[in-house]
């Protein structure tokens, strides 16, 4: 995914990681997240964490992911209102890749006739 000033890397990481600091907000956002959404950079980090999730029913911690993919997450407190900001925003965001994802893949079917 290009770089978007709305989404950039930094806000892409921050969800993320406010994302493994309460499981319930993973959980409720677990469905809607795929790792072609995600920067080039972080998507290691995105398939691990649900690759992990789906495998051991729980999240891994930093030093997990920091194993299995050389990258660290910052940690992050979760309060009330971080689990709205999140929720809302990851909502947001998956919903503007997933239409930008269909008209990308519209486009090559419109090509290809």
């Amino acid at each position: 995914m290009t770089y978007d000033l709305e989404f950039g890397s930094d806000k892409q990481e921050l969800m993320l990681a406010y994302m493994l600091a309460d499981e319930s907000v993973f959980q409720r956002a677990h469905s809607i997240l795929h790792t072609k959404y995600f920067d080039s950079d972080l998507q290691p980090i995105v398939k691990y964490i649900l690759y992990h999730a789906e495998k051991f029913n729980s999240l891994p911690n930093n030093d997990q992911i920091f194993a299995e993919t050389g990258k660290r997450l910052i940690q992050h407190e979760m309060t009330i209102q971080d689990s709205s900001w999140v929720l809302s925003n990851v909502e947001r965001f998956c919903q503007r890749c997933a239409i930008v994802h269909a008209v990308n893949v519209s486009l090559v079917h419109i090509v290809k006739g």
